[in-house]
């Protein structure tokens, strides 16, 4: 009898440990490493327009952060880049969940930008377009809120890089640009 007992508590305390899942997330949290620095490369290279960023992964499919836009030769010509200074806190939504890298892949992007930038206003002679008559800089702050898509790679060494393309509105009517582009190819680095 007492056999029995045993082995039916035994038996029972196996279907107990077996019912019970285990989670890789739950384990690794406290190692997954979830800062992350990036510098934008193709402003930089062509146009000299530094962008950096930092990103804190807090779940394996959510991220929030900030991006910081310097213009550092900003010109007053038409042609110019119309953001001068520029802050962008953001927060993004990762479809891919991973064990061992979280806040990786395809991801969508919610962001707000805040920015400051110049532009020449110039009076035309009505009968001559051509024709300048006065010309002066605007200086201007405008705000934008939008929506981006990228690509993240994330490697064990630690090394990003990401892809990313995105559009917003722009919502005071300071400046002449009503739409708000970001997107760049950025390298950095996660800790």
């Amino acid at each position: 009898m007492n056999k029995i007992i045993l082995a039916t508590a035994a038996l029972l305390g196996a279907i107990q440990m077996n019912g019970q899942e285990f989670s890789f997330d739950s384990v690794l949290d406290y190692e997954i490493p979830s800062h992350e620095i990036r510098v934008g490369t193709v402003k930089l290279a062509l146009g000299g327009i530094f962008e950096g960023g930092y990103e804190y992964v807090y779940q394996p499919r959510h991220g929030f952060g900030f991006n910081v836009l310097v213009n550092m030769d900003p010109k007053e010509t038409d042609d110019s880049y119309y953001e001068d200074f520029a802050l962008s806190p953001y927060y993004r939504f990762y479809f891919l969940k991973t064990k061992s890298y979280w806040g990786k892949g395809l991801f969508a992007e919610g962001f707000a930008n805040f920015y400051s930038g110049r532009e020449m206003l110039r009076d035309r002679d009505l009968n001559n377009p051509i024709i300048v008559l006065n010309e002066k800089e605007h200086r201007y702050f405008e705000t934008a809120l939008g929506l981006a898509v990228g690509q993240k790679w994330v490697y064990q060494s630690g090394f990003v890089m990401e892809l990313k393309i995105g559009v917003g509105n722009s919502l005071l009517g300071n400046s002449d640009e009503k739409a708000n582009f970001k997107g760049d190819l950025s390298l950095g680095y996660r800790f």
